[in-house]
């Protein structure tokens, strides 16, 4: 059992780390399609810039036809140079983006196969995780429950022996005995509703409400028991310690039932 639990407890770390390790792969494709995104804006600022000189160089070499003074001739000559040269320059840096465009396009595609990949992986991996859970946890209840009815079947065993014995400070040690294991299958139950689910509580409810009578059946024959000590209306009670015996045992199968059906559900 504490291998189980053990086990159990690792299955939340592992679900943590898959999730890690998509939101890893999910920020490195946003990181790249947002570099990819402001590279297309710097390209397309590139090339209305350069469009931009091209047209004020056309408009130089439509204004040097009109001149007549050549000293205003070569200067507006310099000036198309250094337009041309700007040009160039804007050419060249949008040359640069554009194979950085060019590099980080594949790139994106690459980063979204495998993000689908991890993305698929981390889904079939939870899934697996939420049915080991599911097993690990109706095998728990399994256990328990086997805990808590043996318990049972150990005190409806003391039943017989408690009604034939007729010595005070013996039938109170069967006394202290029927009640630690009425306690330890209460104990067994309760630690089941702390690791049961919602779709197992109305068995483990059940399963409760039968424990519980039990515990009464076996109060009641241990009064009994004790009315009868002295042997006083023995033939008379001896009937009807029987039949809560016989309630106690069915009592004690409605509990395993129970218990099973909640199990069952915990894998289907």
């Amino acid at each position: 059992m504490a291998q189980l639990k053990a086990e159990l407890s690792r299955l939340p770390g592992e679900a943590a780390a898959a999730d890690a390790r998509l939101k890893a792969e999910s920020e490195r494709l946003t990181s790249l399609r947002d570099r990819l995104k402001h590279l297309e804006a710097d390209r397309k600022k590139l090339e209305i810039e350069a469009e931009s000189r091209r047209s004020q160089v056309q408009k130089y070499r439509v204004q040097l036809s009109q001149i007549k003074s050549n000293t205003e001739y070569q200067a507006l000559l310099k000036e198309i140079a250094r337009a041309e040269d700007d040009i160039r320059e804007v050419e060249d840096r949008e040359l640069v983006v554009m194979e950085e465009v060019e590099q980080t396009q594949p790139a994106v595609k690459q980063e979204q196969a495998m993000l689908q990949e991890v993305t698929e992986k981390t889904a079939a991996l939870k899934a697996d995780l939420q049915r080991r859970e599911f097993v690990i946890r109706a095998e728990l209840d399994k256990l328990t429950a086997e805990r808590a009815a043996l318990a049972l079947w150990r005190a409806q065993a003391l039943h017989s022996p408690h009604i034939d014995e007729a010595e005070p400070a013996r039938m109170a040690g069967l006394d202290a005995r029927l009640a630690q294991l009425e306690q330890e299958a209460a104990d067994n139950l309760k630690a089941m509703a702390l690791q049961t689910g919602a779709a197992g509580r109305l068995s483990l409810k059940a399963a409760t409400s039968a424990a519980a009578r039990h515990a009464e059946l076996t109060a009641e024959i241990a009064d009994l028991s004790r009315q009868n000590s002295n042997l006083v209306s023995l033939q008379l009670s001896l009937g009807h310690k029987r039949r809560l015996a016989a309630q106690c045992g069915d009592q004690l199968q409605a509990m395993i039932e129970q218990v099973n059906a909640r199990s069952f559900k915990a894998v289907r």
